[in-house]
C-alpha cells in the first residue's frame, strides 16, 4: 500500500521532471510570438515605405494613407499615416478627402510645402456654381488651414427683394432655378451709387477661392463655376491629437518607414529588421 506521503513525493518528482520542458516550451512560444511580431512589422515597413499614388498628381507618403477602391494592392494601410489624413482614390485618378462633414476633391498635394489644392465635391457634380445642397459648412479644421493666398467668396441664393442695377455684373443662374443668384467678395470693385444689401437672400454659401482668380472673375463673371472648381489651397500639419511628436524626419533619415501605432495612437517607425521605435539602427526599441 502506497502511503499519502509517498504519493506526494511522486507528484513533486513529476512536476520537477516536466519543469524543464515547460520552460523550453514557454521560450519557444515567446520566440514564435516575437518572430510573428517582427514578421508583421517587416510587412508594415514594406507597405509604408511606398507612397499612396492616385493618378498623376497624387503621390504622397506620411502622414497620408489611403484606399484605392479599384486596386486594393495600391492601398496604403491606416498604420502608415495619421487618422485624419485618409485619402480615397476612385477610378485610378480621382482623389478625395473628408474634412469635417464635407468631402473635398484633392486636385494636388505638394509634400515639400505641406499644401493641398482642394475643392468641395458638391460643386463638381453640376455645370453651374450652385451646390447640390446649400448647407455647405464653412471650411475649418485644426489640421488644415487656408493658405495666405486664399480669400472667401460669398454666394447668395433666393434673393426676394434684391434689385441691383444693370452694371452689377456679379450675378449667375442655377440650372434648376429661374431667379438670379449673386456672388460677392470683400475686394469687389465698388459700384457707383449702389451698396449691395443681401439681407433678403434666403440662402448664403461661403466658398474659398484663390485670390489671383478674383481678378479674372471681376472681368468675366461667367467664369464663376470654373473658378470654384479650380479649388483653393490649404496647408496641413503633421500633428494630431495623441500624436504631437513628429518623428518622421528622424525615422526616414535612419532608413525606416514612418507609421502610426493604431493601439497607442502615437507615431512610430517601422524598420527593415522588424523593429519599431522612434528610429532605426542603434536608437530603437525592440518590438
Amino acid at each position: 500500500m502506497i502511503s499519502h506521503h509517498t504519493h506526494h513525493h511522486a507528484s513533486i518528482d513529476s512536476l520537477l521532471f516536466f519543469k524543464p520542458y515547460v520552460i523550453i516550451l514557454s521560450i519557444l512560444v515567446l520566440r514564435a510570438n516575437v518572430c510573428i511580431a517582427q514578421e508583421t512589422n517587416q510587412e508594415r515597413y514594406e507597405k509604408c515605405k511606398n507612397n499612396f499614388v492616385c493618378g498623376n498628381r497624387i503621390d504622397v507618403g506620411y502622414p497620408f494613407w489611403g484606399v484605392d477602391h479599384n486596386d486594393g494592392d495600391k492601398s496604403r494601410p491606416d498604420y502608415c499615416g495619421l487618422p485624419s489624413y485618409k485619402l480615397d482614390c476612385y477610378d485610378g485618378d480621382i482623389a478625395e478627402i473628408k474634412i469635417g462633414e464635407e468631402t473635398y476633391r484633392v486636385l494636388e498635394i505638394n509634400s515639400s510645402s505641406q499644401a493641398m489644392n482642394i475643392t468641395n465635391k458638391e460643386f463638381l457634380d453640376d455645370d453651374d456654381a450652385c451646390p447640390a445642397k446649400y448647407s455647405i459648412a464653412n471650411f475649418g479644421s485644426p489640421l488644415f488651414n487656408d493658405a495666405p493666398d486664399v480669400v472667401p467668396l460669398f454666394l447668395y441664393f433666393d434673393c426676394l427683394s434684391f434689385n441691383p442695377p444693370d452694371q452689377f455684373t456679379y450675378r449667375f443662374k442655377c440650372n434648376t432655378g429661374t431667379r438670379d443668384a449673386y456672388f460677392w467678395f470683400t475686394e469687389a470693385p465698388p459700384i457707383p451709387d449702389f451698396t449691395p444689401d443681401f439681407r433678403s437672400c434666403g440662402k448664403i454659401v461661403q466658398v474659398h477661392v484663390m485670390k489671383e482668380a478674383l481678378e479674372g472673375l471681376t472681368a468675366k463673371p461667367e467664369t464663376l463655376p470654373i473658378v470654384i472648381k479650380q479649388g483653393f489651397n490649404v496647408t496641413y500639419i503633421y500633428t494630431e491629437s495623441g500624436s504631437s511628436i513628429d518623428i518622421c524626419p528622424t525615422c526616414s533619415g535612419s532608413g525606416g518607414a514612418c507609421g502610426y501605432n493604431t493601439t497607442t495612437s502615437n507615431p512610430t517607425c517601422f524598420c527593415p529588421d522588424g523593429t519599431t521605435g522612434i528610429s532605426c539602427g542603434m536608437f530603437f526599441s525592440s518590438s
